[in-house]
Order: structure tokens, then sequence, then C-alpha cells
């Protein structure tokens, strides 16, 4: 079997799914700001932490072999991207930070591109919150109580 998205071309921002279920689920303002308290204060990554609920809907958990390669795009360009654009806020023209704004929003696209290429483990019989809080686990991320309900839900991975 073949990477999850292989009937898509992962690369085009149309055609990827899992471009399409974080922008939905990130567009939630609590998802958001739970995501961004995580990253900022446990270093998390959000792409990550996507992932795991796009591939816990679909029975997976996320593979360890990825944090590798994740962590060494986000440090070499996504992190000093991010970094500049916080710099940045405050510079003229305004479009000058839009325009940095939109690159670090390419290179967080690029890290889900990276991720898709990991199928993720089958996990028979798990659920799709099992799947996720394995996934969390696997990578050392450690979310509990509120912070987790609140993404278990905004991710759509409550069990009905």
């Amino acid at each position: 079997m073949g990477p999850i998205w292989q009937a898509n071309d992962a690369t085009n921002y149309q055609l990827n799914p899992m471009w399409h279920y974080a922008l939905k689920c990130y567009g939630k303002p609590e998802v958001q700001s739970t995501l961004l308290q995580l990253q900022d204060r446990f270093d998390m990554n959000v792409n990550a932490v996507l992932w795991f609920g796009f591939l816990a809907r679909s029975g997976r958990s996320a593979l360890c072999t990825a944090q590798s390669h994740l962590n060494d795009w986000n440090q070499r360009y996504t992190q000093p991207i991010r970094a500049l654009r916080r710099r940045a806020k405050s510079l003229e023209p305004a479009s000058l930070y839009q325009h940095i704004l939109e690159l670090e929003l390419q290179s967080e696209f690029l890290e889900q591109c990276l991720l898709m290429e990991y199928e993720g483990k089958s996990k028979t019989g798990a659920t799709a919150k099992m799947c996720f809080v394995a996934s969390l686990e696997g990578w050392g991320y450690k979310v509990e109580g509120e912070e987790l309900q609140t993404l278990l839900e905004g991710l759509q991975l409550n069990e009905d």
C-alpha cells in the first residue's frame, strides 16, 4: 500500500487532503489557541499535531521516523522564517510583513507535504482518540486535561 495521499498530488494546495483538514481544524479559534500555546510552551510542532489528527481519523498513528525529518526542516527553514516574521511586525510597508507571513505558511505547507510521505502505523481496533494519543506519546508530546479535550473535539476525534 502506498502513501495515504497517493491518489492526490500532496505538493498542490488544492489536492492535498491534509492541508484541507488542517485549515478546517486550525480555523477553529479554540484549536488555534491551544496549538499555539503548546507550540510556545513546549515547542510542539503544530503541523505534527494536526497530522496526528489526520492520521487518527483513518485509524493510524504517527511513525517516529518522521520526527527527525520534520524537525530538520522546521529548524532549518520554518523557525527562522517565523522568527523573522515576529520581528517584522512593525516594519513598513505592511506588505513586507505579509510577504514574510506567506513565506512562513509556504514553509509550513512543505512540512505537511513532508509528513504526507509517511503513512503512519495502522492500529487495528483502535479508536481515533487512541491513535492520536499514541502519536503524541510516541513523539514525546504530553497533552492532558482541557488541552487534550479541546484538541480531540476540534480535530474531530471524539468517539460517537
